[in-house]
């Protein structure tokens, strides 16, 4: 039945040889003729896709297997639709072929953008361009209570996009800044925002108004206001640091882009992501500033995630997690390795500070001898302490393997603009 059409397009099934049952179309037939036999003549084309793979799974269904192992096929040809459910003359396949590969390249041309734009989450990298729900949140501090109950207290508020949030409060005031250690206090209460600004909360904990930068709590049914907690823009000690006289300086503006492989500026003459510095370290100490984009729609790894690898090996997480508990694989946490006590991970679009001391491992030839270690300060305070780290092994994606060479800083690109500036090394060896 294929006298004259190309082998590679018209095929009949032949018996499973190896016995297993493979689905196979009626004779001559490709799966993608059955995909998309009748897309330009009817229907919109995303039922047109899903008809006619159910039509080739039935006919895929319908193939059996004798006890000879033969493939037991139907003679004729035939593109079921709402308007040709009968068998008509067999054309020739690679017409059909031929069709198909147009109809589904035109598919894939109407549909992409659609995928796109549907999938699309809300990038900022401009503070000014934040808008309002960037606004409200942040961080706030102030006394919280009454009499002897009063103590101080840090909130934290985390836009969710779209005028959602979340809050998170802190016993003895913010991380790094009093918090006591105690489990916060997550609220995922009922959220509105008014006309003017100003967005009110309501849960089992009481209710509270944020406006002007003032997040005013009622904490009973009294209806007397518990406290009024003003908002603070924190920085880091070590933010603006300047390297010492015999420290590499890796990037301190555009003019450095050509230090590192990849290298790159944007408009704003900051550091852009994926870069591999060419200079190469064994011990030494590491200052970087980074800043997050603000993501408020994204989540988990997909909200403004980058990573510092030190000596290309190990991972030191940069993500937005703001506001939550400090995994392992969210910011400051050392992938696979360990999370953090404290997480000191500040609001998006804030500068942040990554302050590394790196020793590296010790061997006899090829010999591992002593594994590595660092201490690490985020915004100037400490979250790991002579941290040690698997001397076999390097964390998750490091461009280099663990082993007794000197290696780079790498900046990780994850698909989100996470800028760096005043990056600078000093050699401990």
């Amino acid at each position: 039945m294929c006298a004259g059409f190309p082998s590679d397009i018209c095929r009949v099934s032949s018996p499973a040889a190896s016995g297993v049952l493979l689905p196979t179309v009626e004779e001559g037939k490709h799966m993608s003729d059955w995909l998309a036999g009748s897309i330009v003549s009817w229907g919109p084309l995303r039922t047109s896709l899903r008809k006619n793979w159910y039509n080739y799974r039935d006919v895929a269904l319908r193939n059996r297997i004798d006890r000879s192992r033969r493939v037991v096929v139907r003679g004729t040809c035939r593109v079921r639709g709402p308007f040709n459910p009968y068998p008509f003359p067999c054309f020739p396949t690679y017409w059909f072929a031929s069709m198909n590969r147009i109809s589904i390249m035109a598919c894939f041309l109407f549909l992409a953008p659609l995928s796109l734009v549907s999938g699309q989450k809300v990038v900022i990298t401009d503070p000014s361009k934040g808008g309002v729900d960037f606004d409200i949140q942040g961080e706030y501090s102030g006394d919280l209570g009454k009499g002897d109950d009063k103590e101080k207290f840090g909130i934290q508020i985390l836009a969710q996009g779209k005028n959602k949030f979340r809050v998170v409060g802190y016993h003895g005031g913010l991380p790094g800044d009093g918090w006591n250690g105690e489990e916060p206090v997550r609220v995922e209460g009922e959220f509105s925002l008014s006309g003017d600004g100003t967005l009110s909360v309501k849960d089992k904990h009481g209710t509270g108004t944020i406006k002007d930068g003032v997040l005013v709590c009622d904490l009973g049914d009294d209806g007397e206001i518990d406290g009024r907690l003003k908002r603070v823009v924190r920085k880091s000690p070590t933010l603006g640091k300047k390297p010492p006289k015999d420290a590499v300086v890796l990037y301190n503006g555009p003019q450095d882009v050509g230090k590192w492989k990849g290298g790159k500026a944007d408009e704003n003459s900051l550091l852009m992501q994926g870069v591999t510095s060419k200079d190469t370290f064994g011990s030494h100490h590491l200052h970087l500033e980074f800043r997050l984009p603000f993501m408020p729609e994204a989540r988990g790894q997909g909200r403004g995630n980058s990573g510092c690898y030190v000596q290309g090996r190990y991972e030191v997480q940069m993500l937005d997690s703001f506001g939550l508990e400090g995994k392992m694989n969210e910011c400051g946490g050392v992938y696979s390795v360990s999370g953090v006590e404290t997480n000191m991970c500040f609001p998006p679009l804030s500068w942040q500070t990554y302050d590394i001391d790196y020793t590296a491992a010790e061997y006899d030839g090829d010999q591992l001898v002593k594994n590595p270690r660092m201490t690490v300060r985020h915004n100037g305070i400490v979250i790991h302490e002579n941290l040690e780290l698997p001397g076999e092994r390097n964390t998750t994606a490091a461009p280099l393997k663990a082993g007794p060479e000197p290696g780079p800083v790498y900046l990780q690109n994850h698909g989100n603009p996470v800028r760096y500036r005043n990056v600078w090394v000093q050699r401990k060896d």
